[in-house]
């Protein structure tokens, strides 16, 4: 009896060690695993970290070497207030110059476009234009008109840009001195200008004018307005007192001329 006790014993011992052992074991290969997958997470995230700092590293190289070499710009000169979506690789910044005011970039396929000239590109269409009218009489002496809108885009924008940001942007290679050149009928790259940039200008014409015009009556503006422009819109005035207006939407680059209608809003 006592024999079978001590067997019993022993046995119940072997299986206590046994389980202890496999349990060890057990716990050995989670504790390895575990360091394993701390490890492969550590470095999933060190990596993604490393390259979220790379992508922001460009960023900012892009954006500080663009505003100096275009606009003459250094770092110190400006101060960086906002930096939305900078770690995507998609970002649009916000800056202020102390004298001038506050301006958007954005970075996309298109690569750097900000704000920072768009006021004085419309300025320039406006002057342009009149110049234009004035030279060639588009629009007869003495009938009054005026720039109703002036708008731009570039290419990319609405895929790019428009959807990460408000503001209307040019690329920044349009800056003082090309709106200079602009301004004096001096562009050099012309294709650029042709195929980058999509500038929209209405004129309004407040006062009857009896006339029909057709892609002949641009012949004379023609070339100048499809260095920059996809429209050129005249409104003329349907009767005294009116509201209505007729537009001839003129494509200086295609050369045709189509027709719309402006209801302008009550005063």
């Amino acid at each position: 009896m006592n024999n079978t006790e001590d067997r019993y014993e022993e046995y119940e011992e072997f299986t206590r060690k046994k389980y202890i052992a496999i349990a060890v074991v057990v716990a050995l290969i989670l504790i390895g695993l575990a360091i394993h997958g701390f490890k492969m997470v550590y470095n999933a995230i060190k990596e993604s970290s490393e390259e979220t700092d790379k992508i922001v590293s460009e960023a900012r190289k892009t954006l500080t070497e663009g505003l100096e070499e275009y606009y003459g710009l250094k770092e110190s000169a400006y101060l960086v207030t906002d930096r939305s979506g900078e770690k995507g690789g998609h970002p649009v910044y916000k800056f202020d110059l102390p004298e001038t005011g506050s301006y958007t970039a954005a970075i996309g396929t298109e690569g750097l476009c900000t704000d920072f000239y768009v006021d004085g590109y419309y300025r320039a269409v406006e002057d342009y234009v009149s110049e234009l009218i004035e030279e060639t009489g588009l629009i007869p002496n003495g009938l009054p008109y005026r720039v109703g809108e002036v708008r731009c885009t570039f290419n990319g924008h609405r895929e790019n840009y428009e959807k990460r940001c408000k503001a209307e942007l040019l690329p920044v290679w349009l800056n003082a001195n090309e709106l200079s050149k602009f301004r004096d009928g001096k562009v050099n790259d012309r294709e650029r200008w042709m195929n980058e940039i999509h500038t929209y200008v209405t004129i309004y014409v407040d006062q009857p004018w009896d006339v029909k015009l057709t892609a002949e009556s641009f012949a004379a503006v023609r070339e100048e307005l499809s260095l920059f422009a996809d429209e050129f819109r005249i409104g003329i005035l349907q009767s005294e007192g009116g509201r209505a207006y007729k537009v001839y939407v003129y494509n200086p680059r295609k050369d045709i001329v189509t027709t719309d209608s402006y209801l302008a809003p009550e005063e």
